[in-house]
């Protein structure tokens, strides 16, 4: 229970608070100016101070931020649980607080904000000290949202008293406090993190910021078959490459003498075939015939001059002459032919066995640089299959993983939508107070709606009329007290309600004194404390009941008459 207010200048007007309802009021005199509000007062700010008190992070540059406030410092006393300790915390410095232990003779210790917090977690929601490890766990500052708002953002929602709260984080928090397994949403959301990172994978490999092939996975399988064949067969074939380093030489040698050979071959052939004629004509008869050397002569002799004819044993001289000189020159031609022929078969034959011996060393050795493509084929082939198997492995552990989180997404769905059914008895008394309290407001019956499905817990209300302003902060103001209630049921140390005047904009007059008079009787009731701010002309005075003395619930009055009246002392 928080028991006091107040900071260390002396225009401060300290506040005390007691169990029950508390009301702060803000009047507006009739002296004051049309530029005057009952927010100068203060009253905002005290709702600020409490928070900050407790923890809470300031934020922009007015309120609490206001460079007159600079140098202040604010203390509040309060009971957590057993221990009743002053907690104060300077605006100049507010990354840490002091404690002082008043049942310990006021001793005192400096913490840092977050241990602070943390104790705050553990007196008030029994929170324990291994969340702050974990991610979307409850905290104290968030819960504390729920029983202290402040700004009118936070009147817009009942379950989300936080401006743009993640829904997360709204169903962590309101799970909680409605005693259902908080850890169900948490679960939720950490798969969502694990899908968001693999939705970003998959965009990045269509993207291709990640090289990827579209390919079907069974295709790529195939082509990894038959490609792992042909690496396996280019490998053998290397370990089996023996290189010869003159293998060019050898080579370039090799085919000199096939050009050689072929060569001395066309030469034999021509010679032989030379050969066969000369053999053919150094055969025929070598006889002269007289009888025709006669009729040659004589048909000479009718052509030539009678001097030139000789006599016909001058004639048979010359042609015996003639067939003498013929036949020496086959002979030798003949010879010569055979010489050249049986010479030229002698250098075939070592040719044709020097080609022999080269082919046969090439036959059995490689080039080093036919080795070098060679290889490289193979490096091509093995650095394609290497890629393959990655992207075959990479689109399977997309597949998984895609598998795994529908898996654990169903999971989820179950254990949320059993421990809705388990909890039942909770959820059924927290629909109950709900609607009792709206009931006791509006005499009509206002329905909280909790149920479970594929997205985790869903919270909303339907209550007839529900969009005019006032019905709307009248569902906050039960689905609050609600919470608090739970919250004293459950044994939580929270023990405080504190809403802003805010609450009650656009409330009828009645529902406004029903509400202060309903809050009056469970605070008593169920031991907490309630306390609001409220201006002067807001209060309902006329629609309380009779033996309801809300003036004694009244335990500040602040006003513009005098600016020593605000809750400061100062302006600014």
């Amino acid at each position: 229970m928080i028991e006091a207010i107040y900071a260390d200048h002396d225009g401060f007007h300290k506040v005390i608070f007691t169990v029950g309802e508390n009301i702060i009021l803000a009047d507006r005199t009739a002296a004051s100016s049309k530029k005057d509000t009952r927010n100068a007062v203060g009253k905002s700010l005290l709702l600020e101070i409490i928070d900050f008190c407790l923890g809470s992070q300031l934020s922009g540059k007015k309120g609490l931020k206001s460079p007159a406030l600079k140098d202040w410092s604010f203390t509040m006393k309060i009971t957590l649980v057993d221990e009743t300790i002053s907690v104060t915390r300077r605006l100049d410095d507010s990354k840490s607080v002091t404690i002082e232990y008043l049942s310990q003779n006021n001793r005192q210790k400096t913490l840092s904000l977050q241990e602070w917090q943390q104790i705050l977690g553990e007196k008030l929601f029994s929170l324990p000290t291994s969340l702050k490890e974990e991610k979307y766990a409850p905290t104290a500052r968030s819960l504390l949202k729920h029983f202290i708002r402040t700004g009118k953002e936070s009147y817009i929602d009942a379950f989300r008293p936080v401006p743009k709260q993640k829904s997360y984080a709204a169903q962590i928090d309101n799970a909680f406090l409605l005693g259902l397994d908080w850890r169900n949403p948490q679960s939720l959301q950490l798969l969502k993190d694990k899908d968001a990172s693999l939705s970003a994978l998959k965009k990045a490999i269509k993207d291709g910021v990640i090289g990827a092939d579209t390919t079907s996975v069974a295709k790529l399988e195939t082509e990894l078959i038959l490609l792992s064949r042909e690496c396996e067969e280019t490998k053998n074939n290397l370990d089996r490459f023996e290189v010869l380093p003159q293998y060019r030489d050898i080579e370039e040698k090799a085919n000199s003498l096939t050009v050689k050979i072929s060569r001395m071959n066309e030469d034999n052939f021509i010679d032989g075939e030379s050969l066969k004629n000369y053999e053919k004509s150094i055969k025929e008869p070598e006889d002269v015939d007289n009888e025709k050397l006669v009729r040659l002569f004589k048909e000479a002799g009718s052509i030539l001059p009678r001097n030139v004819v000789k006599t016909l044993d001058q004639a048979k001289d010359f042609h015996i002459s003639l067939i003498r000189d013929r036949r020496d020159f086959l002979a030798n031609t003949i010879r010569s032919l055979r010489e050249s022929i049986s010479s030229r078969k002698k250098a075939l034959e070592e040719a044709v066995e020097e080609r022999a011996a080269l082919l046969s060393l090439l036959k059995n050795k490689r080039a080093l640089d036919e080795f070098t493509v060679f290889q490289e084929k193979y490096t091509e082939k093995l650095t394609r299959k290497n890629i393959l198997e990655e992207e075959i492995s990479r689109k399977k552990e997309l597949g998984r993983a895609k598998q795994k989180l529908k898996d654990e997404r169903d999971d989820i769905e179950k254990r949320t939508c059993a421990d809705r059914d388990e909890k039942s008895s909770l959820v059924d008394e927290a629909i109950c107070l709900f609607d009792d309290f709206l009931r006791a407001l509006y005499k009509k019956s206002g329905k909280l709606i909790i149920s479970a499905g594929r997205n985790g817990y869903e919270f909303s209300t339907d209550i007839e009329g529900a969009s005019s302003e006032g019905k709307g902060k009248m569902q906050i103001f039960c689905y609050d007290l609600t919470l608090m209630i739970l919250a004293r049921k459950r044994g939580l140390g929270i023990d405080f309600l504190i809403h802003d005047s805010t609450i009650f904009d656009g409330v009828d007059s009645r529902q406004c004194a029903r509400a202060l008079e309903l809050v009056a009787y469970l605070s008593e009731k169920y031991d907490f404390q309630y306390i609001c701010t409220m201006n002067t002309d807001s209060v309902p005075e006329q629609d309380f009941s009779a033996d309801f003395n809300y003036k004694s619930k009244v335990r500040l009055v602040l006003n513009d008459k005098d600016i020593s009246e605000s809750l400061f002392g100062i302006r600014f």
